[in-house]
């Protein structure tokens, strides 16, 4: 019965098919101009090979068993024959006598058997001729055995591959995923490259921050601000002591304020304090440059506008009301300086660690929260309330004594400078205020941020380079051709003479910094990896061009940590402020062979979760993308390292490669997926994390030698389609890929800091801002959307 319902269902689909087609020419691109169509009447037994490309050759060899109705396994041969209007009926018919074991065996005559013989006989010598190329070429065009699968094989695209054995096509897809859903639905041979992993991993790093700061932090922190508030007023009641109280009352705002940004409720406070209340909690949410009374930022002091629009969420913080009031709250508690200079602040500080110090729930909260974003994202950068704590502890002191004995307050004064010097690398080259501070929960040092700020001209003024550039970072931790574009390219030396000096000296310093101790140094220590080398790597690997790709691969993963990071990570700046019928056709793929970074992948991945397990912030959701993820780094891992040693791979692994883009989006949509949701596709996700395009603001250009003061931005764009031509089993195939479009742009220093959501409304009418100029020798730009021959690979049903 079901072979009976089988053989039907396959008359029916077959019948149904060869209705819907008309004969139309199927041309074959070469000399010859073979028509697929009519190979079905004659064969052209007697036509002169030696003139034929290997497309034409191999279409040739197979056509007398595409006549018997052999069913093709190769994805391209399929679809090409199944394109005329013979094949399909007599392939159809061909399996459902194969389901009986009644069809006759594939059969030729002896002059098809010579005809096939001449024709292998020609292909490999045109195999062997794979590697054969014109001065100044990478790619022998003529031998890619599918360039049918383009209709339109524009010569831009076509001179640029032939140079370079790839190029980079500007898309507008909203994910790289769908540029590889798009390949297994036109039977396109996938190029898998490291993009399509490294978004992965940031929509893996993003969703599970942004999960535990809803479900966890946000709540520990409401809590902690509440209950420092109430022993904080309460100190204010109690207190005999003149000095303890004004540090008291003055702290008491400090948490108000805090508690207001994050929950929208005002709590009561001094009289003294009720109107900088209001005034810094309306500074706050308006996020933009004002004098502040509350944090010393007056006209009369001659002092320039607190920037208030550092506190304006950005990055995943804008998604909704809980992440935004925890941005701004949370960028409260982390950048509200106290400092040593200041006898009143530095007051306050002791008082502030005192009353955390002492209480053990108040210490264990303030671990519980912080300790996680050390190991995710480093080391506090400023001094923070708990090691003051521990001064207070070294001196043996009561309050009062630290407070009224000018020689004890001296000393803890000192220790704690002292301090700040060790511990403080990223400071404004311009101090407005105290050199020194003190924060309750300071941001993090992350190494890149200390690159930007030392790869400034602070000394000449006009300054002869205000901003740095994302290519400081990665020259920085040793990545070679990003100090080759900075200095042939680009020039930096001319421009700055002190730029090699300074550059060789954060190579220095990056040296020195343990790249395992936090899972952003490991991300940042993967991107090195990105730009690996390795001898038996493709020749097209090797060349200076694919290094430009790996800088763009490693700039965008770069931009998406700064966006990751943009609450915690200190930011530098000069100044302060199915059914029956023949199997799936074979669709054969190609994953970018960079076993170094493979390897790093799965470390990275690793060390995340040891983060979330340590400190029991592990959720369904993040085990299970962290075990799928680690799954397809160890496959592809293994696809790399058996192209690498020139061994076959499986038919598995190529259905594996050929629905790779719809494995990473249901990965990824099962991150952005909301408990209350249910999201059957990418096209039901609403709101910014719908495209891969985000922003960050990394440098605040705002120098006392800076005429033209702005923010540095680093950004992704649009996903990018890239064409590679690869060797596979012996074949030079044309494969396409999804990249990263890398952009870097300033905007004035007094605009809002931009939201992912106007970044992504930006590109709607500037699609091509912040490119770089150095990444525009592999950019090809054409015309039209898509070059796929539909009719060939879609219109056909294949």
């Amino acid at each position: 019965m079901k072979k009976l319902f089988l053989t039907l269902a396959s008359v029916i689909v077959a019948m149904t098919m060869n209705a819907q087609k008309k004969p139309h020419p199927v041309i074959i691109p070469g000399k010859a101009h073979i028509d697929v169509e009519r190979l079905n009447k004659k064969l052209p037994l007697n036509i002169d090979v030696s003139s034929l490309s290997i497309a034409e050759t191999r279409i040739l060899r197979n056509a007398p068993a595409a006549r018997q109705g052999y069913c093709f396994m190769e994805g391209d041969l399929r679809g090409l024959f199944d394109a005329t209007s013979w094949y399909s009926e007599k392939m159809w018919d061909r399996y459902s006598k194969e389901e009986d074991n009644k069809a006759a065996p594939i059969k030729y005559s002896p002059e098809e058997k010579a005809f096939i013989k001449k024709l292998e006989d020609h292909e490999n010598q045109l195999k062997a001729k794979n590697n054969d190329v014109p001065d100044g070429m990478m790619t022998n065009m003529d031998n890619i055995i599918n360039p049918f699968q383009l209709n339109d094989f524009e010569p831009r695209l076509y001179n640029a591959i032939a140079k370079n054995g790839f190029a980079i096509v500007p898309d507008k897809k909203d994910q790289l995923f769908h540029i590889y859903e798009n390949n297994d639905y036109r039977q396109f041979p996938s190029f898998v490259t490291t993009d399509l992993y490294l978004q992965a991993f940031h929509m893996f790093f993003d969703c599970l921050l942004k999960e535990t700061e809803q479900q966890k932090f946000s709540p520990m922190v409401t809590d902690f601000i509440k209950q420092n508030y109430d022993l904080m007023k309460q100190e204010a009641a109690t207190a005999t002591d003149a000095k303890i109280k004004a540090a008291a009352e003055h702290n008491t705002a400090y948490y108000a304020i805090a508690y207001a940004l994050i929950t929208g409720k005002v709590l009561p406070v001094a009289a003294s304090y009720t109107e900088m209340v209001k005034e810094e909690i309306a500074h706050v949410n308006d996020a933009g440059t004002f004098y502040s009374e509350f944090l010393g930022y007056t006209s009369e002091r001659e002092m320039p506008k607190f920037i208030y629009n550092i506190y304006r969420p950005r990055g995943h913080y804008t998604r909704n009301e809980t992440l935004q009031r925890y941005f701004r709250a949370m960028m409260w508690l982390q950048n509200v300086p106290f400092g040593t200079d200041k006898d009143d602040q530095l007051q306050q500080a002791l008082l502030m660690a005192q009353t955390v110090g002492s209480n053990h729930k108040l210490t264990k909260m303030y671990n519980d929260l912080t300790a996680p974003i050390t190991y995710l994202m480093g080391m506090p950068d400023d001094v923070s309330i708990l090691q003051v704590y521990k001064e207070i502890q070294k001196s043996g002191c009561t309050l009062t004594e630290l407070f009224n004995d000018d020689a004890k307050f001296e000393a803890i004064r000192t220790a704690l400078e002292e301090l700040s010097k060790k511990q403080s690398r990223i400071k404004p080259k311009f101090l407005m205020s105290s050199a020194y501070k003190i924060c309750l929960m300071p941001q993090r040092y992350m190494p890149d941020g200390e690159v930007l700020q030392e790869m400034v001209d602070y000394d000449n003024s006009p300054t002869l380079r205000g901003t740095p550039k994302g290519l400081d970072v990665l020259a920085s931790i040793g990545i070679s051709p990003a100090e080759r574009i900075l200095i042939e390219e680009l020039k930096e030396q001319q421009n700055w003479n002190m730029f090699t000096s300074n550059l060789e000296r954060m190579k220095t310093r990056m040296g020195e910094i343990d790249w395992d101790q936090t899972v952003a140094n490991k991300w940042i220590a993967s991107l090195k990896d990105v730009n690996s080398k390795n001898k038996k790597y493709p020749n097209f690997m090797q060349t200076p061009q694919w290094e430009k790709k790996n800088l763009n691969t490693a700039l965008a993963s770069w931009a998406e940590l700064k966006h990751d990071a943009i609450l915690y990570a200190k930011q530098p700046m000069a100044a302060e402020c199915g059914g029956g019928g023949p199997p799936d056709p074979i669709v054969k793929g190609y994953v970018e062979p960079n076993i170094a970074y493979w390897t790093k992948a799965i470390e990275l991945i690793d060390a995340t979760m040891d983060v979330l397990k340590r400190f029991g912030l592990e959720t369904e959701k993040g085990t299970t993308a962290a075990a799928d993820l680690r799954e397809q780094a160890e496959f592809l891992l293994n696809c790399s390292m058996k192209e690498l040693a020139g061994h076959k791979l499986t038919e598995q692994e190529y259905n594996q490669i050929r629905v790779i883009g719809s494995t990473f989006e249901y990965i990824t949509l099962n991150l952005v997926t909301e408990p209350d949701e249910f999201l059957s596709e990418w096209s039901e996700v609403n709101g910014a994390d719908k495209s891969i395009a985000v922003v960050a603001d990394v440098y605040t250009a705002n120098g006392l030698n800076n005429p033209n003061k702005s923010v540095l931005y680093e950004a992704v764009g649009p996903a990018h389609e890239i064409y590679v031509v690869v060797e596979i089993d012996g074949y030079l195939y044309l494969t396409r890929g999804a990249v990263f479009s890398y952009r870097e742009f300033q905007e004035d220093v007094a605009a809002p800091r931009t939201t992912d959501e106007e970044w992504q409304k930006s590109l709607e009418t500037q699609p091509d801002k912040g490119i770089p100029n150095w990444m525009k020798e592999i950019i090809v730009p054409l015309e039209k959307e898509s070059l796929d021959n539909e009719y060939i690979f879609y219109s056909s049903g294949c």
